[in-house]
């Protein structure tokens, strides 16, 4: 039995190990398959069974006698049996029918440690169905998903003994023990705490998310209170006398100890030269510097470079750079390590991408196509390779890659061949100038070599070039000005930014720290601006202004990092997985009774809490019109063909996408869709006499849900779209019908989230 992550990616080992013999595909429950076929090696012929998963097939949770108010929240931690392990049944079913059937196990799950750990939930089935798997198992390690890298990772795991070193996976499980640990007891602490003075729905706690709001918060605070202090910048714009009205020759200076703090010395320096004709040069420093080639990516690194230059979300890059690698267009996107093992085979894949044209004249001039410039680091105890292209191009009609897909390829083919381009170089002048008996600098830049930076669009040296001095040379003065400025607080986080600061301080995993961002804006804890940057709503703040007193460890990156070092010792063997357990247990409950201490400080700050800043709508949209979603790359209906006509009216299913209209291929019929398809499939018919913004909104809850004595009539909307909601500024005004009095009257598309309505009369 072969046990893979995702449907897509056995998919991929079926059509490279069974490409030369027959194959079945088997419905085992719904929408699960596995695919059987025979492979061979140079030893033995293997009958395999390919098993799908669909991601982790367990969670933590609490029995009934654990629930809501049945315990103190403390004791989930204390008892052992607080938590269990609950197995999705279906799979559980599966893979115990399967693993009487087989003799050996081979786990393909996804190259990392996360990967190990759904792996590992695969395999504790497993042997409990066959005990011989615990010793006839193997771990299959691939980097990518095209056919010639699975059949080599295949036969390199068949051709080591068997045995699996678990303990990645078992440092994984003590991650998920302690964030269920504080997940569970923490939220619950707090939110029965403050239930008690606020009518409060839950106040929701993660290891991860509260360091991580705290850094916006505090950035928020930094801008808020930050008091502007005057700077003065004495300039002189100078001129050579030779051919001075010649542009060219015209260069900025600026005194040497600008900018001043002090207005009053500002005016000295100032009122000293103000009358001075000439200025002489006294000396030219000359310098050249090279800024080497890039270095390899990891998952920060790729994710923080593509949502800076596309202005994308984190959890939407990582979402595009895992399509691609099930495209088997790019190796595994989840990777620590930024260093590149010396015998990898750089020459195959660039050798591959010499084949295309706009890369093909910066890989003719490289001087070697085995060694990259500049290496990074190893990190971590996951034995894979950097992010990388795999050398293949997008073949034939795939509705899964689309233009931002191919925009976002691109961006990591040129990356990674400008590792093996030469040094940036160049040369830097400094001109140290008098005027009168004060010092002026003036600094140019000239370009000799874009090396690297030739084949990277989004790097763009900026020049700034000197006319040619001399030393002794004498120059006009053209203007001299005094300018104001102030100084500035530190730039607010974005999440191209913040990723990387979360990877400098251990919070969460590479592939987690997008997903954290999402949460706390799903938690209506942040919220991004027009200027993509992240923002604490008054709901976040207060959560933190009130925590961080009373649980300082747990807010700030104390005890999380303490987390990410034990399980670096248990992943490198280093320490018993059950000593990790105890370790954190222990370390968890100091902190949990130290909460329990300030719980009553807790209430006391929550009292004074308005409690309007948390249901504020301005605060329950997270950025809906910049939601990254992907449409369709189709030529019938995409949203880039000109059939797909789009409309302003909001999505009534996934409030996110905008209803465009479509063309069926089959029928030629058309019909509203939701541009956010695949992930979102509302459709609606278009009525004869409909146009273009008369669209039916109506789902089957609006038309089967009955009123109930004492609530408010559900109303039926019509098909007639007004203009956007006045209230949550992303809905639309529809006409709508009371059922029960048949009055018409105008609400918004986004019921029952927004309940603006607004009589017709």
């Amino acid at each position: 039995m072969l046990i893979g992550e995702k449907t897509s990616q056995m998919k991929k080992f079926k059509e490279s190990l069974f490409s030369n013999s027959h194959s079945t595909t088997n419905k085992e429950a719904n929408m699960i398959y596995t695919y059987r076929g025979s492979w061979s090696s140079q030893q033995t012929t293997y009958n395999l069974i390919l098993l799908p998963l669909t991601g982790h097939i367990s969670t933590l949770d609490t029995p009934k006698e654990f629930g809501w108010g049945k315990v103190p929240p403390i004791t989930i931690v204390q008892d052992p049996n607080a938590l269990k392990i609950i197995y999705k049944t279906i799979y559980k079913k599966i893979i115990n029918t399967i693993a009487k059937q087989v003799d050996e196990l081979w786990i393909a799950t996804d190259p990392d440690s996360e990967g190990d750990n759904i792996g590992y939930e695969a395999y504790s089935l497993a042997i409990k169905a066959n005990s011989k798997l615990k010793t006839n198992v193997r771990r299959i390690w691939n980097s990518s998903l095209t056919n010639t890298e699975i059949k080599r990772a295949v036969l390199e795991a068949e051709s080591k003994d068997y045995g699996w070193d678990t303990n990645l996976a078992l440092s994984v499980q003590g991650r998920r023990l302690t964030d269920a640990w504080l997940g569970f007891s923490g939220t619950r602490e707090l939110t029965g705490a403050a239930r008690k003075v606020k009518p409060v729905k839950v106040v929701s706690v993660g290891r991860v998310q509260l360091p991580t709001l705290k850094m916006i918060v505090d950035r928020d605070l930094e801008h808020e209170n930050h008091i502007p202090q005057d700077l003065w910048n004495i300039i002189a714009e100078l001129n050579k006398l030779v051919n001075k009205n010649n542009p060219k020759s015209k260069f900025l200076a600026k005194h040497y100890l600008s900018p001043l703090k002090e207005e009053s010395k500002a005016l000295e320096i100032y009122d000293r030269i103000i009358n001075e004709n000439e200025a002489t040069i006294e000396m030219i420093k000359k310098s050249t510097l090279k800024k080497s080639a890039p270095i390899p990516l990891n998952t920060t690194a790729a994710i923080s470079l593509i949502s800076r230059i596309y202005k994308l979300k984190a959890d939407f890059v990582l979402n595009i750079l895992s399509t691609l690698y099930l495209e088997g267009l790019l190796s595994y996107p989840r990777t620590e390590n930024s260093y590149f093992k010396p015998d990898f085979p750089h020459k195959d894949i660039l050798t591959k991408l010499q084949s295309i044209p706009k890369y093909k004249s910066s890989i003719d001039n490289l001087e070697s196509l085995d060694r990259i410039r500049t290496n990074g680091k190893k990190k971590g105890v996951e034995d894979h390779d950097p992010i990388h292209p795999t050398g293949e191009i997008p073949k034939g009609e795939n509705t899964n890659i689309q233009a931002i897909h191919l925009k976002v390829l691109e961006t990591l083919i040129r990356y990674y061949v400008a590792m093996f381009m030469p040094d940036l170089v160049t040369e830097k002048t400094k001109v140290d100038i008098k005027i009168s008996v004060e010092k002026f600098l003036a600094e140019g830049n000239v370009i000799v070599d874009k090396g690297w930076t030739e084949i990277c669009p989004w790097v763009s040296p900026d020049p700034a070039e000197l006319p040619i001095l001399s030393n002794g040379e004498k120059l006009h003065i053209n203007k001299l000005t005094k300018i104001k400025s102030q100084t500035r607080p530190k730039p607010r986080w974005k999440e191209f930014n913040i990723i990387k600061q979360m990877e400098r301080l251990s919070l969460g995993t590479k592939s987690s720290r997008p997903e954290i961002l999402k949460i706390l804006a799903e938690r209506n804890y942040v919220i991004r601006n027009k200027a993509n940057e992240l923002i604490s709503t008054p709901m976040g703040r207060t959560l933190i202004n009130i925590l961080n007193p009373i649980w300082p460890d747990i807010v700030t990156p104390t005890f999380t990092r303490h987390v990410e070092e034990q399980m670096t010792l248990v992943a490198q063997g280093n320490k018993p997985y059950q000593e990790l357990i105890t370790d954190l247990r222990s370390k968890y409950l100091i902190a949990h009774q130290e909460l329990l201490k300030n719980i009553s400080q807790f209430q006391t700050l929550l009292k004074d809490v308005d409690m309007e800043l948390f249901s504020s709508p301005k605060y329950k949209q997270y950025n809906k019109t910049n939601a990254n979603q992907i449409t369709p790359k189709d030529s019938k209906s995409g949203p880039e063909s000109k059939k797909a006509q789009g409309t302003e009216v909001v999505c009534p299913k996934c409030k996110n996408g905008r209803l465009i209209k479509r063309t069926n291929s089959q029928t030629k019929e058309s019909f509203y869709g939701c541009d956010a398809y695949p992930n979102c499939k509302y459709t609606s018919p278009i009525s004869k006499s409909a146009s273009n913004k008369q669209i039916n909104t109506t789902t089957k809850k609006s038309i089967t849900k009955k009123t109930k004595v004492g609530k408010k009539p559900i109303s039926s909307p019509t098909n007639q779209e007004i203009s956007r909601c006045p209230l949550c500024k992303t809905g639309n005004q529809l006409i709508r019908i009371n059922n029960e009095t048949g009055d018409k009257f105008y609400g918004c598309t986004n019921y029952p989230t927004c309940k603006w309505t607004k009589s017709i009369n």
